[in-house]
């Protein structure tokens, strides 16, 4: 585009060129127009670009943490149960073993129940025509050997009695099952049998068959070892197994 002016020193007309700006919608483009656009359009785009690429990411971002957070709530919360649940079980199994420990300190022999122990072995052999010949208790000796199980090896003490006994085969028998129903525990370490001094004197006859039959039984003389178990301490006798702590 191109306008004239007058000199008023030249009469020849000067010609200044206006530069042209293209036009769009009626608007003409100038600069300043040009740079209004171009950002209008980088604000627009950007806004597409947030929300079709970035505002998802964040969606999915939050969605994760919140996935995260929820499942080490419930994590937390599982162990927290599981301790109560192992805590519980331990409580209950430290019952049980001390219901156990006091069951078996209730076996065990005990001072007072060594003192009377003559007395109760007595009231089993009269009723079985048995005859107590020698009552020898030995001295308590600590179980030092796994003889017994390896929880009781040094907690318990071994109270050596030898007991020599006159009978019939039938009537020592019985007496020993009556022995044995004690409810002082008593181990039984050996029993030996043979025929005694008054069963070789008994009258020997012969019988329908031509066999030489004793008139009556022979009288057996019967040595027992019997070992009565006596605790080391009420406490030691049976200690049940510490139970794992739980942080």
């Amino acid at each position: 585009m191109s306008s004239f002016t007058e000199d008023p020193l030249n009469e020849e007309p000067v010609v200044e060129e206006v530069a042209e700006y293209p036009e769009l919608f009626g608007i003409t483009l100038t600069p300043v127009v040009g740079g209004i656009l171009c950002a209008i359009v980088g604000i627009l785009g950007a806004g597409y670009l947030f929300s079709t690429q970035v505002w998802p990411k964040q969606e999915e971002s939050r969605q994760l943490a919140a996935n995260r957070d929820a499942r080490q709530t419930q994590l937390q919360q599982a162990q927290s149960t599981q301790k109560d649940r192992l805590k519980v079980e331990l409580e209950s199994e430290l019952v049980r073993n001390q219901e156990r420990q006091q069951k078996i300190l209730s076996l065990l022999s005990s001072p007072a129940a060594i003192d009377t122990l003559l007395l109760d072995i007595n009231q089993f052999l009269s009723p079985n025509d048995v005859t107590l010949v020698t009552y020898t208790p030995g001295d308590p000796e600590l179980v030092t050997a796994s003889e017994y199980g390896p929880l009781v090896q040094n907690k318990l003490y071994r109270k050596p009695i030898t007991l020599e006994l006159q009978g019939t085969y039938e009537n020592l028998q019985a007496a020993i099952q009556d022995i044995e129903t004690l409810q002082t525990l008593l181990v039984m370490r050996s029993f030996e049998m043979s025929i005694s001094s008054a069963g070789e004197s008994a009258e020997i006859v012969l019988n329908q068959n031509n066999e030489l039959v004793p008139t009556q039984p022979p009288l057996l003389r019967g040595v027992i070892e019997i070992d009565a178990l006596l605790p080391a301490s009420p406490q030691a006798a049976v200690e049940p197994e510490a139970a794992p702590q739980t942080q």
